[in-house]
């Protein structure tokens, strides 16, 4: 059954409305509805906000201009959760070749050596050399970085801050869903 669009029918829309506070002022504005209303306080910013609702939803039902009155966009969370794992499954994706670039070297050094211990009957004496093994390689790694020019270390720390860089969007909207939001500032709770 499809609701008939009174003046109860609009007031009881639920819009979006941003709060805004310059100098002294409060804002309140509807982006859907192109509407601005000021007052000294929250509230008073509110009261003038739905006064003028009530005023445009009036005169468009009186005119019989229903249709130029723009409803809220339905709340889109399967759109919203979905970016978002998209997102988080990027950063994985990314983690996880970052991982593989640095661990590669490494891997084969790793595999000889369990090869190597599964046919040596003193198992802590290979378990010491592979530790050693290790300390060479990453020994042998700082000597070449080292070695480097000042332009190829630059461009290497310059690739490596790219790399974190193109990760920040990411990173910065997994940490506003894990940040504490007690603390923040409360905003009027009230639907229109």
């Amino acid at each position: 059954m499809k609701k008939s669009k009174d003046l109860e029918y609009f007031k009881n829309l639920n819009y979006n409305v941003v709060l805004k506070q310059k100098d002294s002022l409060y804002y309140l504005f509807v982006p859907e509805l192109s509407l601005i209303a000021q007052g000294q306080t929250p509230d008073q910013a509110w009261q003038n906000l739905e006064s003028k609702k009530n005023e445009l939803f009036q005169a468009a039902v009186n005119l019989n201009l229903r249709q130029t009155i723009r409803e809220p966009a339905p709340v889109r969370l399967k759109d919203d959760l979905m970016a978002f794992l998209i997102k988080i499954i990027a950063v994985g994706v990314l983690f996880l070749v970052a991982l593989n670039i640095v661990v590669r070297p490494y891997s084969k050094i790793m595999r000889r050596q369990a090869k190597a211990l599964s046919h040596t009957p003193t198992a802590q004496a290979r378990a010491d050399e592979l530790a050693d093994e290790i300390l060479q390689l990453t020994a042998r790694f700082s000597q070449q970085f080292e070695k480097m020019s000042d332009e190829q270390k630059q461009q290497a720390q310059q690739k490596f801050k790219s790399m974190l860089q193109n990760l920040k969007p990411f990173v910065d909207e997994i940490r506003l869903l894990l940040e504490d939001t007690s603390d923040a500032p409360k905003t009027p709770d009230k639907s229109t």
